[in-house]
């Protein structure tokens, strides 16, 4: 492989094609496509692709094939795998965040509605400033 990417191969230098993802539009597929070929895997988005053999799960409808040489499957099925893992991990860090945000919201909150305010609007006590005022 290059390190400027992967070297492009005609169709009979890239041999038999399987299936190493489907994705659920062609955006997402092209995106598979893109994170294999940063990582020197050739890969090809087949919208057509009809498996051989039936997948282990029934497929979507208008699933999209990514799919990679033979030769290079299980090193295309780690690096989807980890990119899996990685998104998993950065929507747990994003949903985390948000929480903190929605945490932060109104911090303190109920002691401000304990606290003694100078003006009775403001949730003051009425009955004290009437004392105050005889």
């Amino acid at each position: 492989m290059s390190a400027d990417g992967p070297v492009p191969m005609g169709p009979e230098e890239l041999g038999e094609l399987l299936p190493v993802a489907y994705a659920t539009s062609l955006e997402e597929a092209e995106h598979y496509r893109q994170l294999l070929e940063d990582h020197d895997i050739t890969a090809v988005v087949d919208e057509d692709y009809s498996p051989t053999t039936p997948p282990p799960e029934p497929l979507p409808v208008g699933a999209v094939a990514v799919l990679v040489p033979a030769s290079l499957l299980e090193d295309a099925r780690e690096v989807i795998d980890d990119f899996e893992d990685l998104d998993v991990l950065l929507e747990r860090d994003d949903e985390e965040e948000q929480e903190e945000e929605d945490d932060g919201y109104g911090e303190g909150e109920e002691d401000l509605e304990d606290a003694e305010h100078p003006y009775p609007f403001f949730g003051g006590d009425q009955d004290d400033e009437e004392e105050e005022l005889h």
